[in-house]
Protein backbone atom coordinates (compact mmCIF):
# COMPACT_ATOMS: atom_id res chain seq x y z
CA UNK A 1 0.00 0.00 0.00
CA UNK A 2 2.80 2.64 0.95
CA UNK A 3 4.72 1.62 -2.07
CA UNK A 4 1.59 2.28 -4.46
CA UNK A 5 1.41 5.73 -2.68
CA UNK A 6 4.90 6.20 -3.35
CA UNK A 7 4.16 5.55 -6.92
CA UNK A 8 1.37 7.30 -7.07
CA UNK A 9 2.99 11.04 -6.12
CA UNK A 10 6.42 10.05 -8.43
CA UNK A 11 3.94 9.94 -11.43
CA UNK A 12 1.69 13.20 -10.05
CA UNK A 13 5.04 15.15 -9.92
CA UNK A 14 6.06 14.09 -13.32
CA UNK A 15 2.70 14.68 -15.11
CA UNK A 16 2.36 18.08 -12.71
CA UNK A 17 5.63 19.77 -12.59
CA UNK A 18 6.36 23.16 -10.51
CA UNK A 19 6.19 26.10 -12.91
CA UNK A 20 9.71 27.50 -14.02
CA UNK A 21 10.27 30.68 -11.98
CA UNK A 22 10.13 33.97 -14.26
CA UNK A 23 13.25 35.22 -14.82
CA UNK A 24 13.31 39.17 -13.37
CA UNK A 25 13.01 41.64 -15.86
CA UNK A 26 15.82 43.26 -17.71
CA UNK A 27 16.38 47.21 -18.21
CA UNK A 28 19.16 48.83 -20.24
CA UNK A 29 19.23 53.12 -19.82
CA UNK A 30 20.71 55.57 -22.18
CA UNK A 31 21.00 59.07 -21.30
CA UNK A 32 21.33 62.52 -22.99
CA UNK A 33 23.84 63.14 -20.65
CA UNK A 34 26.84 60.77 -20.18
CA UNK A 35 27.44 61.42 -16.06
CA UNK A 36 23.83 60.71 -15.69
CA UNK A 37 23.21 56.98 -14.50
CA UNK A 38 20.59 54.70 -13.25
CA UNK A 39 20.05 52.39 -10.99
CA UNK A 40 17.25 49.59 -10.61
CA UNK A 41 15.79 47.71 -7.76
CA UNK A 42 13.47 45.15 -8.20
CA UNK A 43 10.95 43.40 -5.31
CA UNK A 44 8.30 41.01 -5.55
CA UNK A 45 5.35 44.16 -6.33
CA UNK A 46 7.68 46.54 -7.78
CA UNK A 47 10.44 48.09 -9.39
CA UNK A 48 12.29 50.96 -8.56
CA UNK A 49 14.76 53.30 -11.20
CA UNK A 50 16.77 55.55 -9.24
CA UNK A 51 18.12 58.49 -11.68
CA UNK A 52 21.41 60.27 -10.34
CA UNK A 53 21.84 63.43 -12.56
CA UNK A 54 24.68 65.54 -11.98
CA UNK A 55 22.98 68.69 -13.68
CA UNK A 56 19.39 68.67 -12.54
CA UNK A 57 18.06 68.54 -16.25
CA UNK A 58 18.13 65.79 -18.16
CA UNK A 59 16.21 62.78 -19.85
CA UNK A 60 16.13 59.08 -19.85
CA UNK A 61 15.10 56.26 -22.13
CA UNK A 62 14.66 52.63 -20.32
CA UNK A 63 14.27 49.94 -22.14
CA UNK A 64 13.11 46.85 -21.31
CA UNK A 65 15.24 44.12 -22.33
CA UNK A 66 13.36 40.96 -20.97
CA UNK A 67 10.80 39.86 -18.55
CA UNK A 68 7.78 42.13 -17.74
CA UNK A 69 7.51 45.64 -16.32
CA UNK A 70 7.06 45.38 -12.45
CA UNK A 71 3.14 46.02 -11.14
CA UNK A 72 4.17 49.43 -9.80
CA UNK A 73 6.97 51.48 -10.86
CA UNK A 74 8.67 54.24 -9.27
CA UNK A 75 11.45 56.65 -10.73
CA UNK A 76 13.67 58.68 -8.03
CA UNK A 77 15.51 61.41 -9.40
CA UNK A 78 18.26 62.87 -7.36
CA UNK A 79 17.17 66.56 -7.91
CA UNK A 80 16.27 68.98 -5.01
CA UNK A 81 12.72 70.36 -6.91
CA UNK A 82 11.27 69.65 -10.18
CA UNK A 83 10.22 72.55 -12.09
CA UNK A 84 8.86 69.87 -14.77
CA UNK A 85 8.68 66.21 -15.51
CA UNK A 86 7.35 64.30 -18.33
CA UNK A 87 7.01 60.18 -18.92
CA UNK A 88 6.01 58.92 -22.03
CA UNK A 89 5.16 55.03 -23.22
CA UNK A 90 3.48 53.85 -26.20
CA UNK A 91 0.45 54.35 -23.93
CA UNK A 92 0.64 57.95 -23.60
CA UNK A 93 2.66 61.35 -22.24
CA UNK A 94 2.25 62.64 -19.76
CA UNK A 95 3.33 66.06 -18.26
CA UNK A 96 3.41 68.01 -15.03
CA UNK A 97 5.23 70.68 -12.96
CA UNK A 98 4.87 70.04 -9.21
CA UNK A 99 7.52 72.99 -8.61
CA UNK A 100 8.84 73.09 -4.91
CA UNK A 101 5.73 71.06 -3.32
CA UNK A 102 7.16 68.23 -0.80
CA UNK A 103 4.14 66.48 -2.41
CA UNK A 104 1.75 66.47 -5.67
CA UNK A 105 -0.80 64.65 -7.36
CA UNK A 106 -1.92 65.16 -10.87
CA UNK A 107 -4.53 63.40 -12.64
CA UNK A 108 -4.83 62.78 -16.48
CA UNK A 109 -7.50 61.45 -18.87
CA UNK A 110 -6.81 58.86 -21.45
CA UNK A 111 -4.92 61.01 -23.94
CA UNK A 112 -2.52 62.47 -21.28
CA UNK A 113 -4.29 65.96 -21.28
CA UNK A 114 -4.26 67.14 -17.38
CA UNK A 115 -7.40 67.22 -15.20
CA UNK A 116 -8.11 69.54 -12.45
CA UNK A 117 -9.01 66.64 -10.39
CA UNK A 118 -9.58 62.83 -10.10
CA UNK A 119 -12.98 62.92 -11.62
CA UNK A 120 -12.50 61.23 -15.27
CA UNK A 121 -9.20 60.95 -14.70
CA UNK A 122 -7.85 57.61 -16.68
CA UNK A 123 -3.89 58.18 -14.87
CA UNK A 124 -2.30 60.02 -11.38
CA UNK A 125 1.24 60.93 -11.65
CA UNK A 126 2.21 61.14 -7.54
CA UNK A 127 5.24 63.31 -6.67
CA UNK A 128 7.26 63.15 -3.56
CA UNK A 129 10.46 64.59 -1.54
CA UNK A 130 12.34 62.53 0.06
CA UNK A 131 14.80 64.06 1.90
CA UNK A 132 17.32 67.15 0.49
CA UNK A 133 17.77 65.46 -3.02
CA UNK A 134 15.64 62.82 -4.14
CA UNK A 135 11.89 63.24 -5.61
CA UNK A 136 9.81 60.03 -5.89
CA UNK A 137 7.96 59.87 -8.97
CA UNK A 138 4.95 56.85 -8.86
CA UNK A 139 3.74 55.81 -12.31
CA UNK A 140 0.14 55.26 -12.75
CA UNK A 141 -0.61 51.70 -13.35
CA UNK A 142 -1.68 50.86 -17.37
CA UNK A 143 0.95 53.18 -18.53
CA UNK A 144 3.84 50.41 -18.81
CA UNK A 145 2.11 47.56 -20.85
CA UNK A 146 3.23 44.01 -21.92
CA UNK A 147 3.48 45.45 -25.42
CA UNK A 148 5.72 48.28 -24.07
CA UNK A 149 9.51 48.44 -24.72
CA UNK A 150 10.63 51.70 -23.82
CA UNK A 151 9.90 54.18 -20.90
CA UNK A 152 11.06 57.89 -21.75
CA UNK A 153 11.65 60.40 -19.20
CA UNK A 154 12.56 63.94 -18.94
CA UNK A 155 13.19 66.51 -16.16
CA UNK A 156 14.24 69.88 -14.91
CA UNK A 157 15.00 70.63 -11.14
CA UNK A 158 14.41 74.27 -10.36
CA UNK A 159 17.44 74.31 -9.04
CA UNK A 160 19.69 72.78 -11.71
CA UNK A 161 23.24 73.58 -11.26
Amino acid sequence: MRSLLVLSLIAWLAANPSPARAEPPKFSASFRKAEDSLQTTLTNTGGVFRITTKSGIGDATIKRDSGAWPKTIRIELTVTSLESFTVQTDVCKLSAAPGFKDSAVFHFDRKGEELPDAKGAVFTLEFRKRGDRLIEVTLPPGLCTPNTKVLKADWIDAFRR
